[in-house]
Formats: structure tokens, sequence, C-alpha cells
């Protein structure tokens, strides 16, 4: 039993730890099972999240169930009767079910456990601090057994660590979701984590004593926490402190902590100590500012005040509730009802208690309700519809959710909620008679739009009237679908759906043909109202949305095709606004683009280019130029820039051409990896020759940079090439970093390689300070927009000023491209700049760049 006592402990130090190190969630509730699945032999641990707004238990950890079950019980409503978590969250308290296969509890869900293997199941509710539920903490067996003493403490110590660990993950939300009037007590109230060694000596602070005591980390680690505990509190801090290491149990101190500016803080925590190899080597404490609790006594007040006026105004609304709630004995006797009841029955309070359920619900529901009445009695909430006769003699369709109200394990009476459905019920049979909606938006689909379009063609040709469709299409949609997830994506489909509805007039029709592609029709219109309409809606999607917690950018490309002037039918309108969109996205995205005659012509220039591109690696068209890159103090060459071009046999086409098709058809991803290896392959034969040690800037879109195989191929082409890692700069755009922690996994892995980073364009993107906050980089390239700019006013110079300060902060090169002139290399000499542009060298091709290097070097 000592032994098992020394494991449970040193499992509650294992994961304590994991909490004050700031471990992940996930990481933390696996390590919880895999600890109790050790400690009890042939358990199999579950771990579930509560969501308190859809009251659902999710998907937390089961490391050893199959991930199908998991699945399976991911979204489960709690409830009486819903196996042995669902009924623990419901009532916050322990479920011990010895057999699930006979356990009525367990009666709609044995069979999914069974198949499992799973005989036996004992669930514990995570309850907060505050009383409220936060998931569930379930041991299953494979045999049907009831729980031992020993077996049940464990459960309630390891269900109170996941309380503790699934609060700490809530904390920063809960502070963030606060009203603003309570702002002040909560940032005055704040946990204090840190790790000391025997001898009291730091080894770890969290960021709190920099916040509110004053103390840096590196103030505080190697000194002693007794060099600030108040003289007076000395004596009974090491009396504590020599408790917990002689018996090995936690602690609750009170002491006098001293701020960096003089004055004392009162400080109350808990002490635990860490045991490795069956001895206390640290301790771990959680300390809390209860002087600021003091202080903020009126101010709890005024909380508690309040506190009360919202438990008033909860008790009003329930009060006036528009769904009907029934309360019945056990006997089936109604005692209860709230007004809404009355309206939905027609009955006054004192009839519906007097007479009998029978008189206002249909025969046809009443054996069925009889039945489940039954059931519920039993400890099984149900969910049924049904039909009530209203005393006004029509009918109304209900949904009913029918629970059991329980007092000491034993159900005493049954509530009924009790909701009119009758208007949603009609909705959904002419919803489901149309079927012509998109389910996502509500927006009529292509076969209605088809039809809607079909008949004003027809109107505007009785009344000879103009009349435009719309193709539209999101630029960036789908990276931000991939990155952030298909939930994301809907939410912000239905956000550009209501943007783009708020520039419509009455009678205008929008519709969602799939994806990001939306169609609009307008009728009675001229080419100045669909500039205007277009111009809109363009306008309004330059502010950033916030969904699910990340800032997003979307830019629309539209496609526009006139009535009569551009087809004389809907497929023809529908299609020449698609082909449309596309010269939208090709003249730069995030614009509106008419149809005309000679559109046909680039499209069919564009499928020429994909088709040659596809070619171009096997027929050798590629080849890149080179363009130094300068240190405008030393005048010498400190890098140098591949840049690919592409010479097919009907003649060369500009970058600004081609790159966009290979980006949109994915030919950047094996375009790309020819480019690095062609780029590492002349770097390291001008290094051999003593022409050139500098890094080589190869520029990687951010299609081919999240590339899942992009890591590799960096490495396999460096092995290859025999380059030297810092000799290589691979140059981003802020483009890549709309999914910041993946992008920043993949920075990382390239820095520990030795590879230059670098942010190219700098300062013309969506989120250039909140990059540079995420990730470390070597370089910082300045658009050359931004360096006419600064020829012309003061006010940029001073932005350049500080962006190189803000350079040397982080530790990272400014380069700035685009000189041109002698007056602007004069400017900004002497400033710590690297700079590149046709003033030094125009990019050239391999011979005539290597003789400019030879002439360098001389």
């Amino acid at each position: 039993m000592k032994t098992l006592d020394k494991q449970v402990l040193n499992s509650q130090n294992n994961i304590l730890k994991q909490i004050a190190t700031g471990n992940e969630l996930t990481v933390i509730l696996k390590s919880l099972a895999l600890e109790i699945e050790t400690l009890i032999t042939g358990t199999i641990c579950s771990i579930l999240l509560y969501n308190e707004q859809n009251q659902t238990l999710e998907k937390g950890v089961g490391p050893s169930l199959a991930d199908a079950y998991n699945q399976a019980l991911a979204g489960t409503k709690i409830g009486p009767g819903v196996g042995s978590c669902g009924t623990a969250a419901f009532f916050m308290e322990t479920v011990i079910v010895k057999d699930i296969e006979t356990d009525d509890r367990w009666k709609n869900y044995k069979s999914l456990a069974l198949s499992y293997g799973l005989k036996a199941c004992w669930s514990k509710p995570i309850i907060s601090s505050e009383e409220t539920v936060l998931g569930t903490f379930a041991l299953y067996y494979r045999e049907t057994r009831e729980p031992l003493k020993d077996e049940l403490e464990l459960l309630e110590v390891f269900a109170h660590l996941a309380s503790i660990a699934i609060e700490q993950r809530n904390t920063d939300k809960k502070l963030y979701e606060s009203e603003k009037k309570y702002r002040l007590l909560a940032e005055n109230v704040s946990d204090f984590v840190g790790i000391i060694d025997q001898k009291g000596i730091f080894e770890y602070a969290s960021s709190s004593h920099e916040k509110y005591l004053g103390y840096t980390l590196r103030e505080l680690i190697g000194k002693s926490i007794l060099d600030f505990v108040h003289p007076d509190d000395l004596r009974i801090v090491k009396r504590n402190l020599k408790k917990v290491l002689e018996n090995l149990q936690v602690i609750t101190i009170t002491s006098r902590f001293l701020h960096k500016h003089g004055h004392w803080v009162y400080l109350q925590g808990n002490c635990n100590p860490i045991i490795e190899e069956d001895k206390v080597c640290r301790f771990v404490y959680m300390a809390r500012d209860i002087t600021a609790q003091k202080t903020a006594e009126q101010e709890l007040n005024k909380v508690l005040v309040e506190l009360e006026s919202t438990r008033q105004k909860f008790h009003s609304l329930y009060q006036n509730s528009l769904d009907a709630i029934f309360e019945l004995d056990h006997n089936g006797k109604l005692f209860s009802v709230n007004p809404a009841a009355e309206t939905l029955t027609g009955y006054s309070k004192e009839e519906l208690l007097r007479i009998n359920s029978t008189t206002f619900i249909d025969a046809n529901s009443y054996q069925e309700l009889d039945q489940i009445f039954t059931a519920v009695k039993q400890g099984n909430g149900q969910r049924v519809e049904g039909v009530i006769n209203h005393k006004g003699g029509h009918q109304v369709i209900v949904d009913i959710n029918i629970v059991p109200i329980f007092k000491h394990n034993t159900s005493v009476s049954v509530m009924a909620f009790v909701k009119d459905i009758t208007d949603k019920r009609k909705a959904e049979n002419e919803i489901k008679e149309l079927a012509y909606k998109d389910q996502l938006t509500g927006l009529p689909n292509r076969y209605l739009f088809s039809l809607k379009l079909e008949e004003a063609i027809k109107r505007a040709s009785e009344t000879k009237s103009t009349l435009g469709v719309l193709f539209i299409d999101f630029d960036n949609f789908k990276t931000i679908n991939d990155t952030l997830g298909h939930h994301v994506g809907d939410l912000l489909l239905q956000r550009v759906v209501s943007i783009m509805s708020s520039c419509l007039s009455e009678g205008d029709v929008i519709s969602r043909q799939g994806g990001d592609e939306f169609l609009l029709l307008i009728e009675n219109t001229s080419i100045e109202d669909l500039c205007s309409v277009s111009e809109r809606i363009i306008q309004k999607l330059k502010q950033p949305t916030l969904l699910a917690g990340n800032e997003v950018y979307i830019t629309p490309s539209i496609g526009v095709s006139l009535y009569p002037n551009y087809g004389m039918d809907a497929e023809s309108l529908i299609k020449n606004a698609d082909l449309a969109m596309y010269l939208a996205k090709d003249m730069g995205k995030n614009n509106y683009q008419f149809f005309t005659e000679s559109l046909n012509e680039r499209v069919i220039r564009k499928g020429q280019l994909e088709n040659a591109l596809r070619r171009a690696i096997d027929q050798q068209e590629f080849t890149l130029h080179y363009q130094p890159k300068i240190d405008l103090d030393l005048n010498r060459v400190v890098g140098i820039e591949a840049l690919l071009r592409w010479n097919p046999i009907f003649g060369s086409v500009s970058p600004a051409e081609f790159i966009p098709i290979t980006e949109e058809t994915g030919l950047i991803v094996d375009i790309g990896e020819w480019v690095l290896r062609e780029a590492c392959t002349k770097n390291k034969y001008w290094y051999d020759l003593g022409l050139l040690e500098a890094p080589i800037a190869v520029n990687v879109s951010a299609r081919q940079f999240m590339d899942p195989h992009f890591i590799r191929i960096v490495q396999t082409v460096l092995s290859e090439t025999k380059l030297p890692s810092h000799l290589l700069e691979i140059e981003i755009t802020e483009r890549v970093m709309i999914n910041v922690n993946e992008a920043s996994d993949i920075i990382n892995q390239l820095r520990e390689m030795g590879i230059q980073i670098t942010i190219d364009d700098f300062g013309i993107g969506y989120s250039s300070l909140s990059m540079i906050n995420s990730i470390d980089i070597d370089n910082l390239k300045i658009d050359q927009s931004f360096l006419h700019d600064v020829m012309k006013n003061k006010k940029s110079s001073g932005l350049l000023g500080a962006i190189i300060q803000m350079g040397r902060e982080i530790e990272a090169n400014v380069v700035i491209e685009g000189i041109e002139t002698e007056e602007q290399a004069s400017f900004l000499a002497a400033k710590g700049l690297i700079g590149q542009g046709y003033h030094f060298s125009y990019p050239l091709p391999e011979e005539k760049f290597e003789k400019y290097l030879a002439k360098q070097e001389a």
C-alpha cells in the first residue's frame, strides 16, 4: 500500500508539474489516463470534456480505447440514462455501473460498449472550483466489477487533477470574456507558479511574478525565495518547507513577499513536493495575491449585488419563457406550470392544475406520451414530438423534452419542456417542397438561380431593359479553409453572404453555386450601377473579419456579364461572367472585370501558357538570372537573389504573367524545386571557385512553402549539391503566415538547419508586426514602392528609420530593393542597410553574372 501511495504521489506531482510548466491540455489529460491505467490493473480510462452551450460531452482523451469508440462518444447529450458519463455529468455525482449489459442507464448505448468488449464503467464528473461540470473521468473494464474503496479514492484524486488542468486552460478565456466592469477585480487576482529546489533556490517563476511583483525571471532564477520573505515570516516558511520535505504532503503557506518597489505583498498558496527517485528534489508552489483580494472587497460586494440582480433577471426570464414548462407528480398529475403553458394550451393555470392532461393532449399522442412518462419515471429522459389540442379548437405541434426530477436517487416528479414548433414544421415542409436552397447559407442554389435568371431574361426582353450577372469567387478562400479548418470556412462564407447582401437592393438575387463561388442577378440596371455594386462589395470586404479567434482577410474577384450585350440566355450569361471573373484574377485579384469580346483571346492565351508550362522543365526552357545584394556601407556583394526566367519556343514570357499560373495550377511546387536545386548548384560552384561566399536567395511561394514535403526537399537539395546551409536564403511573403503556427514550425526547422529566412515585401501585407513577433527571421526586405514614398515625404522616411531600428531590435538585416538611382543610393548610405536594384546591376544570366563577380573580386 505504501508503494501505491508513492506511485500516486509521483503521478500527482508529475501532473501538477505539467500544469505548472504549461503543457497542452490534451498532453496532460493523456498523462492522467495512462497514469491511472498503470495504477489500477485492467483499467481503460476515458476523459470527456463538457460543452456547456450544447450540453454535450465532447472528445477528450481515451488512449487505450478504439478511435471509433472515442468518436462515437463525441457529442453525446448529457442526461439521466445517458450511460455512465452522461448521467454523471447531468447529476454531478459519481455513477458506478458494474454491468453495462443490465444497467438501465446504458439501455440506449450498451450495444456500442459491448461491441468493443467493455462491460463495466465507473464515471465521476469533473467539477470546477465554481461547482460547474467540466467533463467526466471514466474507468472502463472488460469484466463486470465494482470499485474497491482505494480505487474510488484514486478516481476522486485523478478527477480533481483533471479539473485543475481544465480550469487552468479556461482561465485566460474566462478573463477575456468577463464584463468590463469586473476587469479591475480580475486583473488583480492572479496566480503565481514557481519551482524551487530543496534550499529554496528559484528554478522557475511564471510571468505573473514580473507583472504583479516586479521581478523578471532573470532576477529570480538562482536566488533563494527566503531572500524575498518578510523577516517575521521566515521561521514559519522554513518550518512548513521542512514539513513538506519530511511528510511528503501538500501544505498551505501564507507569508509576505517583498515587491521590487519595496512594499510587501501577502501571498497564500500550496507548496507541493516534487519526488524523483523516491526523494524530494524540489518544490512547486501555486500562490495567490490575497492583498489584492482585501483591497477588492468593496468591488466584490458590487459584484455580488450584480450577481443577485442577474439571478433575478434569470428568474424573470424563466417566468416569462416562451417555452411552456409542465411539472407532473409521480402519478401524472400536473402540479406546476409556467405562464407560457397557459398561452400554449389556452387554459388558465387553475384549469390546467384541475383537469386531466388527456383534455389537451391529442389522442394520437397520448398513448405514446403515457409510455414515455413511465420510462422517464425510471430515470430515462426522453424527447418526443406531439400534438396539443388548444382550448380555442386548433392544434399545436410541439417538441417535448421530458426529464425526471430526482430526490435521493428516486424519481419523484417529471418535468416537461414544451416548445411550439408548428411554424417550424410548416417552414420545413415548404423547404422540402422547394429543395432549391443552399444548406449552409440558405441562398438559392445553382438550379433555382438559373430558373430566376431565365425569368428575368424574359422580363428584360419584354421591357427592353438590361440585366447583369456577377460571378464572384473569393481569392484566398481555399487557403483559409485548408489552414484554419472547414468550420471557420463555413463561418466565413456566411459572413461574406451577409456583407454582399448589404450591398444589394431589394429584388436583387444572390446565389451560392458551390464552394466559394456566388452569382448575383441585378435587373433594370446599367454598367454604372454594376460598377457601383462591385466596388461596394470590394470596399466592404477590405476590413478584416474575426472568426473563431482568427483575423481573416478575404478578397473577391468579380466577373460581370450583361444582357443583352454579351449573352441571350442564362447559360451564356453565367459562362461569360465566369470568364470575366478569371480575368479579374489574372489582373491581380480583388477587382472586377466585364466580359468583352477580347476576353476569349486572353482565356485562350492562358490555356496555351498552362499547357506549355507543364512541359517547360522537361524541355529545359527555364533559366535563372542573378541580381546582387550590396552592403551599402562597405559597397560589396553580401548576397544574391535567383530570379526565374522562361523562354518557350513561342517567345519569352514575363514572370508576372506565368508565375501566377504556376501557383494557381500547383506547378509552382515542381518548378520551385527545380529553382532551388539550380540555385544551390550554381552558388556551390561559385563558392568553390572562390568568387563568392554569400547566401543565394530563392523565392518560395506560399503553396510551395506549405507543401508537406518542402523540408525534405530542401534537405535533399543541400545534400546533393553539398552547398553549406548558411549559403542558402529562403524568401517568403507575409501570405505564408496566414497559418502562423504551421508556418512558424517550418521556419524554425529551416533556421535550425542554418538556412537564413527573409520576409519579402515587408510592410505591404496584412500582419507585418504580429508576424515578426511570432517568428525569428534573419532579413526584412522592404518593397521598392516604399522606397519611392521615402524619397517623396518625411513621414515615410521616419517609418523607414523605425523599420531599421526594429530590424536591429530583432537582430535582422534590413534589405531595401528597387534602388535605381545614385540619389537613392546616397540617401540610404550609412544606415546599415543592404541594397538591391538596377543601380548596382540588372538581373544577369549565369555567364554575365559570373563575370560580374570576377570583376567585383578583382
